[in-house]
């Protein structure tokens, strides 16, 4: 009895030449279609289901589904997490890690992956002045899931941006290593 289940999977015959797979963004029930031919690719399972909790792609400004350090990106990967602001969007981390800077300084973050150092924030956001989003900043270590992140993410402060609205696109910007930095000219924000 499919009413019983709020989130379905279909898993279709490979002779189907539909593409890879499509999911609903959010909804109860939700569903999920894999094509056969893809099967194999296990996070195409995730990131079809990921549609089911309400995100999108994970992009870069310059390609859709380019973030492959978010299973919301591109296929073939492996399982890994989602980015910092889709954990957000599906409430996997709590407001309580989630800090709002404001004021230049320097800020502790704890990684991405765990709950680990409960006193300490998960996600910064910069807000982003001249197109009304928020910079979104995590760090990611190859931990679980994470063991999959491709090597240029990984112990690596990440930086997306995110409009906040659920059901849309996120954006990778940069990964960071010790020493380098993201800088917005326009809004006069660096992120070192």
């Amino acid at each position: 009895n499919l009413s019983n289940y709020p989130r379905r999977v279909y898993v279709l015959p490979d002779h189907l030449d539909c593409g890879i797979g499509y999911g609903t963004l959010g909804g109860n029930p939700s569903r999920s279609w894999v094509f056969g031919n893809w099967c194999d690719n296990e996070d195409v399972y995730g990131h079809e289901l990921g549609h089911n909790l309400g995100p999108h792609h994970s992009n870069t400004p310059s390609e859709e589904y380019a973030d492959v350090s978010d299973i919301m990106g591109y296929a073939g990967y492996g399982y890994r997490h989602f980015n910092s602001p889709h954990k957000i969007e599906v409430g996997w981390v709590p407001s309580s890690r989630i800090q709002t800077v404001t004021t230049n300084g320097n800020y502790i973050i704890s990684r991405l992956e765990d709950g680990i150092n409960p006193g300490e924030p998960q996600v910064l956001k910069i807000f982003k002045p001249d197109t009304n989003e928020y910079y979104y900043i995590g760090y990611r270590r190859p931990i679980g899931y994470d063991s999959n992140l491709v090597t240029q993410y990984r112990d690596r402060t990440n930086v997306h941006r995110w409009n906040g609205v659920g059901g849309t696109f996120t954006y990778f910007l940069s990964a960071l290593s010790d020493g380098q930095s993201y800088t917005d000219q326009t809004n006069g924000i660096t992120i070192t």
